[in-house]
């Protein structure tokens, strides 16, 4: 099985996971975080940002580098931007709004970019898109963010934020440190689940 089948094999088998929630045939262990989006406290903005975001890992037999992200939000001005900054940040701290889960998670000390650079933090997500009503509902596939080992996401937190994440594109140093996303709408400590749904 060549890398492009393993890696539809993970993402159509970690959608199944997640969505259905039968984990009972998989071949090696899946290991399966997530969290609860709750609206930044400090946030000054009209919109209020609620959802759930979760996470699903092959560890094991034929696994492959990488993790499927759903991510299903609500809450956004469709009358507004339509993409939305959206990072792992370093720490799992709310206790001062989602300002203290500090700068992107960037364990490799490289700039910040797509998702698909090589030169970018483990955190950097990109943007979610919002549909006509201002929901997000995707999934996203990354190979930098993992479950498991020395670099794990577990305790960290995921950001949503105000702007659009330019990628690291925008020519000054905040582009190569946050994409000039702008402020946090939104946040939550990604913890493990007790069992794949």
């Amino acid at each position: 099985m060549g890398t492009g089948d393993k890696l539809v094999l993970f993402i159509c088998t970690a959608l199944a996971v997640s969505l259905v929630g039968d984990a009972s045939d998989m071949p090696g262990e899946i290991v399966v975080a997530g969290c609860t989006v709750m609206p930044n406290k400090n946030y000054k903005g009209p919109e209020t940002i609620r959802g759930e975001v979760r996470i699903v890992q092959y560890a094991g037999i034929d696994a492959i580098d990488g993790v499927a992200i759903k991510v299903d939000l609500t809450g956004f001005d469709p009358s507004k931007n339509k993409l939305h900054g959206f990072h792992v940040h370093e720490f799992g701290d709310l206790s001062g709004g989602c300002e203290s889960t500090g700068g992107h998670y960037n364990p490799f000390n490289k700039h910040h970019g797509a998702p698909t650079d090589k030169e970018r933090h483990v955190g950097d997500l990109g943007n979610v898109k919002i549909d006509s009503i201002g929901n997000v509902k995707t999934v996203i596939v990354d190979d930098e963010v993992s479950l498991v080992g020395k670099h794990s996401v577990i305790g960290r937190a995921f950001v949503i934020h105000e702007g659009v994440d330019d990628l690291g594109l925008g020519g000054d140093e905040g582009s190569l440190t946050t994409g000039n996303a702008g402020a946090r709408m939104a946040c939550c400590v990604i913890g493990v689940n007790s069992s794949p749904k």
